[in-house]
């Protein structure tokens, strides 16, 4: 049953126990046990019985669970960047990777500047 003790505003669940408890709000649950006690507000949550697939806020570019990937990510078409994409090396260190008009890459220490985590 989705949505079972639900009290948060505008929240949307699908799957068994997704919202479960929820009291957050503006939420948006799919999967099983998706957002199951969840507090926060803002919240997109994709799960399977394995675990969290994707979870992520919707706020603001400086929110810090702007938006996270718990699992890998395949796209089957074309995945698009309209900035800059931020890839983590073996070591922890995280680099911003931008394009030039003529198709040069150039990299970039991302804890420098205006970074989205």
């Amino acid at each position: 049953e989705a949505a079972r003790g639900n009290t948060g505003g505008s929240v949307t669940a699908t799957g068994r126990d997704a919202a479960r408890n929820n009291t957050g709000n503006n939420g948006t649950f799919l999967g099983y046990e998706a957002g199951r006690d969840n507090t926060r507000n803002d919240l997109l949550v994709i799960r399977a019985d394995t675990g969290t697939l994707l979870q992520g806020r919707f706020r603001s570019n400086t929110d810090p669970d702007a938006f996270a990937y718990t699992k890998g990510l395949h796209v089957d078409g074309i995945l698009e960047a309209a900035e800059y994409i931020v890839l983590t090396s073996p070591n922890g260190t995280r680099w911003k990777i931008e394009v030039d008009n003529s198709g040069n890459l150039t990299t970039s220490d991302a804890s420098v500047g205006e970074i989205i985590p």
